[in-house]
């Protein structure tokens, strides 16, 4: 899962998903890059 979102990011973080990679392009949003383990849902 990815987010533009600052606030998607935390709220994902809340429900077991670690971020995994977090990239900024020049002129771009910042992206987050999310992933959960299947043994917590």
């Amino acid at each position: 899962m990815d987010t533009s979102d600052p606030r998607n990011a935390r709220r994902y973080e809340r429900f077991g998903f670690a971020t995994v990679a977090h990239s900024e392009v020049p002129g771009g949003p910042p992206v987050w890059v999310m992933r959960c383990d299947a043994a917590l849902l």
